[in-house]
């Protein structure tokens, strides 16, 4: 009789450790997977928040080259925003999002690209002659909605 109390008692324990065990893997997988998201929507914000900021850096380049309004140093600050942009990104995919980092890795060229279109031909550079300018900015911008398109399609498979 003592055993099969003894059998019992084990059986029971085994269940509710299990029973524990499934409940915790549950909510851990539930946290992170929260994280994942809140993540995945401060990354998908900064790549439109860059996408933003480079759309009005090429507009500040125009105006200040064609027509002659702001600064040089407007243009140096707008740069180091979208720096900064980009290293909050480059942050969170090394972190969180691994998978995403083969079409990441792919805005960084572009944007030294666009940047060196201008800043190297500073002195003589003719907006209307300067093809290389024109589309190594719409190259950026392409690679950059790819990435955001790539966030999108991948959501599921992310979390």
């Amino acid at each position: 009789m003592d055993e099969s109390k003894l059998i019992s008692a084990l059986i029971g324990a085994l269940v509710a450790i299990v029973a524990m065990s499934m409940n915790n893997w549950h909510q851990n997988r539930r946290q992170r997977q929260e994280l994942l998201t809140a993540k995945l929507e401060v990354l998908y914000s900064l790549c439109l928040e860059f996408s933003r900021r480079n759309q009005k850096k090429y507009d500040l380049i125009i105006d200040y080259i064609i027509d002659e309004r702001g600064t040089i140093q407007e243009l140096f600050d707008m740069h180091s925003e979208i720096v900064k942009i980009h290293s909050k990104m480059k942050m969170i995919v090394n972190l969180y999002f691994p998978n995403l980092l083969k079409e990441h890795r792919k805005v960084w060229p572009l944007l030294l690209a666009f940047d060196k279109q201008f800043y190297l031909d500073f002195e003589d550079f003719n907006y209307f002659e300067h093809k290389a300018f024109k589309e190594s900015f719409k190259a950026l911008s392409i690679q950059v909605f790819f990435f955001e398109d790539e966030i999108i399609k991948e959501n599921k498979q992310l979390l």
